[in-house]
């Protein structure tokens, strides 16, 4: 199960970084790979919808890397996990029907704000 484990920060002094990403599929899975060295699981967060998926790791002691990712297709969220190892990220995606997507995400057009 895909679930959210969040904990408090011990201090202010963190820096908000991009990290390296890629991401493969399966007929019934979707898995996103986020390269980010020594994880620290009770002080990150993966949550999920749907079809959208909000990340926050903080890993290295003070690095902070955030993400929302409006995916392309619908997930099975109760089928989906995350495993944290010491040199990655793994966001393993059910899909809700077994097909291909064309991408990970549904880039949605932007308009102007009113």
């Amino acid at each position: 199960m895909l679930a959210s484990v969040t904990g408090s920060f011990p201090h202010q002094d963190t820096k908000l970084v991009s990290c390296r990403q890629d991401w493969h599929q399966t007929s019934s899975q979707v898995v996103v790979t986020i390269y980010a060295k020594s994880p620290l699981p009770a002080l990150s967060s993966v949550t999920a919808s749907r079809t959208v998926i909000d990340v926050h790791i903080m890993f290295e002691g003070d690095k902070v890397f955030q993400a929302k990712l409006d995916l392309w297709g619908v997930i099975d969220v109760q089928k989906s996990f995350v495993n944290m190892v010491p040199t990655k990220v793994e966001i393993t995606l059910q899909k809700a029907s077994p097909m291909t997507w064309a991408k990970l995400e549904h880039l949605q057009k932007v308009t102007d704000k009113e």
